[in-house]
């Protein structure tokens, strides 16, 4: 990963912005209206949301509102989640990035046969899942293109059906749409 000064180097090369300017006037804007939230602040965290919305503050101020919304409120993450609360749903191998990208894009697999239910929550999931989509985000190759999700549903048995609802799809759905920003235009 590039030091911060590279990163706002190369960001402003390519956009002729003043860019600190735009990661400054963003800063104000969420300590301003998201305290409640205890947000982060830091110029890579910002940075993530204004070069996936093209550096425009009330687009990328809108999506860090959705984007802890969601978290905290849509999905209801304790503030205390730590990597060893989801190792195993981790290490089950049912969501997880792989390492190789497809133009660029960092690929997700969600296999259902890797999933047993009667061992791993869906809550686990999610929450394995969220770890590693705040890890890729910061990816400033994932933040240009995005991810490709690949969900295959062999294996997918009444066990399955029976420890999800709806409910549950919608919210993984919508994080990844809105608050990961990983499908500019549309989810299929």
């Amino acid at each position: 990963m590039c030091c911060k000064s590279e990163i706002l180097e190369a960001d402003f090369e390519c956009t002729n912005l003043n860019l600190q300017a735009l990661v400054e006037t963003l800063r104000k804007k969420v300590l301003d209206s998201l305290f409640n939230y205890e947000p982060r602040t830091d110029d890579d965290f910002l940075l993530k949301f204004l070069r996936v919305r093209n550096y425009n503050i009330e687009k990328a101020f809108k999506n860090l509102e959705k984007y802890y919304w969601n978290i905290f409120n849509n999905l209801k993450l304790p503030k205390n989640l730590v990597p060893s609360d989801v190792f195993a749903a981790f290490n089950s191998g049912a969501a997880t990035f792989l390492r190789q990208r497809c133009l660029g894009r960092r690929i997700l697999m969600l296999q259902a046969k890797l999933w047993d239910p009667k061992q791993i929550s869906f809550k686990e999931m999610q929450h394995s899942l969220i770890f590693q989509a705040e890890y890729v985000s910061t990816e400033l190759m994932t933040q240009e293109n995005g991810v490709i999700a690949i969900c295959d549903m062999t294996g997918f048995s009444i066990s399955h059906v029976y420890k999800i609802n709806l409910m549950d799809i919608k919210r993984v759905a919508i994080l990844c749409q809105v608050s990961y920003f990983w499908i500019k235009n549309q989810l299929h």
